[in-house]
């Protein structure tokens, strides 16, 4: 029995050993660590380098299949649903370029494609083209001012305040808050009025938004907790 359990860890460490010569960015390291620490060196590289490593190769690997699946679909039917979803797939995977030109194909198959004025816009404040974004959400909450409950409504504003345009965003903002009472389209507006020097409209939103976290449901809650910290460090400012 012990001799079985000694052969097994002699061929895990085998594995580990040869798996780190072949596939490790960092061999050097993990070689050394591996012949002094024996078992124990093993286990480590097995659970901080090869497990993560196998997760993001299965993690590229779907994300590849689904990136084949959309391109055939744009090839074989090429509808502007079609290159919305390979749009957002590409978004998924970084290639914002690619993504941005899925988009715009189907905005101009169909200009009031919402989902693809959706995409479009994220993906053009990524990539810091402000006036794009800009004109993307401006038509799509013509269409649906409501989209996405509010979430379009707080990314043109966000838009806004990345074009240094305070006074439109704060305005937007604050019918947000009137309309969806979002608590970061209220943090968003405290920062706003305590830029434009209204202490009085930024301690409001503020603690407004504190008391609807803490009456809401927890899982509410947490989600938002990072919220509450800034809007305690904020009021805490404001009373100095």
């Amino acid at each position: 029995m012990y001799e079985l359990i000694g052969l097994l860890i002699v061929i895990f460490m085998i594995w580990m050993v040869v798996d780190c010569i072949q596939n490790e960015p960092e061999r050097q390291i993990w070689i050394w660590l591996l012949i002094f620490l024996n078992i124990i060196g093993a286990i480590a590289y097995f659970c901080l380098r090869y497990l993560p490593r196998l997760d993001l190769n299965n993690y590229n690997s779907t994300y590849q299949q689904k990136l084949w699946q959309a391109e055939a679909a744009v090839e074989n039917i090429g509808k502007d649903h079609q290159y919305v979803e390979l749009g957002n797939i590409l978004y998924e995977m970084g290639m914002l370029e690619r993504s941005a030109s899925a988009y715009q194909t189907a905005i101009e198959k169909n200009p009031q494609n919402l989902k693809a004025l959706w995409g479009a816009a994220q993906v053009a404040l990524k990539m810091k083209k402000r006036k794009a974004a800009k004109k993307h959400l401006q038509i799509l909450l013509k269409i649906e001012p409501d989209y996405k409950f509010g979430d379009a409504s707080r990314l043109y504003a966000k838009t806004l305040i990345a074009m240094g345009h305070v006074n439109t965003a704060r305005k937007r903002l604050e019918q947000n808050v009137k309309r969806w009472n979002n608590p970061e389209d209220r943090f968003l507006a405290a920062e706003l009025a305590l830029e434009q020097g209204d202490n009085k409209a930024a301690r409001k939103h503020l603690k407004t938004m504190i008391g609807n976290l803490k009456g809401s449901p927890s899982f509410h809650y947490s989600q938002n907790t990072h919220l509450i910290k800034k809007a305690e460090k904020l009021l805490k400012k404001l009373k100095t």
